[in-house]
């Protein structure tokens, strides 16, 4: 029987965005996608791992799993983020999910239930598991670009497609921003602040946020007992998604994402997890409860 390390050198992997992240249509992706699986097996990769995300995981797998029925060579493992990933996905996108979850020779689920790390740790056993990355990338910062980054620091074929260069608009044409927006997380801690004990005589600035904010706000979100939380907050904050936007990705009303925004700020708001995000765990008092410590360590 091959080593893991044999196997290992036949294995290839995807990654990319959703659809609404892609500038391409689904066709020109899975036309693309086509031709780079069928140069793989050309170059004796023969077994494939998909993230069972919406788009190009999907997409991929699924093409996996129609050259299988005329080359039996072929086999495709399914690396689930947690089980219950496509939960509030729409119809169509979870019926496609299952169908292929079912075609798979392998589901491995490499969470067993959602905390923020979720999908780094999918991203990071399926390059572990492989010698060559398909990636569709449109050029976004993301656990995309992660993914890449991650091969080619392990020295693991990267074939990447996707990037466009960018549109050179007309003077004319360039719309003005708006004084008010900021790029996250500036504007996500302005709405934390927004508060009694916090409230600042000016807005926040770039040098007034801690270098490692990014990973001390998972923690502090990771304390809001709704794994939607994070996605959410990241669609508003990081991504400028609208109300109406997320909620029609989510299948939800707008007044309802309204609503959970709304109450994951108003958490984020607590005392404590405000000290944290600004001070660090060192500056958490002691009468915080255990619990919550716990989670922010």
């Amino acid at each position: 029987m091959p080593s893991e390390q044999e196997m290992r050198l036949h294995r290839c992997c995807f990654t990319g965005h959703r659809p609404e992240k892609l500038a391409q249509s689904a066709e020109e992706v899975q036309q693309w996608l086509a031709e780079k699986i069928k140069d793989a097996i050309a170059d004796g990769y023969l077994t494939f791992i998909t993230g069972m995300a919406m788009g190009v995981d999907i997409w991929a797998g699924e093409i996996v799993a129609n050259l299988r029925e005329t080359d039996p060579r072929l086999h495709l493992i399914a690396a689930v983020p947690w089980r219950g990933f496509s939960a509030r996905w729409n119809s169509e996108w979870k019926a496609r999910y299952e169908t292929l979850l079912k075609r798979a020779d392998l589901v491995r689920y490499t969470s067993q239930s959602f905390d923020p790390s979720v999908f780094e740790n999918c991203n990071t056993w399926m390059v572990e598991h492989c010698t060559r990355v398909i990636a569709f990338y449109n050029g976004s910062d993301g656990g995309t670009k992660e993914m890449i980054e991650y091969a080619r620091e392990r020295d693991i074929d990267v074939v990447v497609g996707g990037i466009l260069p960018p549109k050179k608009k007309k003077e004319k044409e360039q719309e003005p921003v708006p004084e008010t927006r900021r790029e996250y997380p500036l504007n996500l801690i302005d709405e934390i602040m927004d508060c009694e004990t916090y409230q600042n005589s000016r807005d926040v600035v770039m040098e007034d946020v801690p270098a490692d904010f990014d990973s001390r706000l998972i923690k502090a979100v990771s304390t809001i007992k709704d794994e939607r939380a994070y996605d959410l907050l990241m669609a508003r904050y990081r991504e400028g998604g609208t109300l109406q936007t997320i909620a029609e990705r989510e299948e939800l009303s707008r007044e309802r994402i309204r609503q959970l925004l709304e109450k994951y700020v108003k958490r984020l708001r607590n005392p404590d997890i405000l000290r944290f995000l600004n001070c660090g765990i060192e500056n958490i008092p002691e009468k915080t409860s255990a619990a919550m410590t716990e989670r922010l360590r």
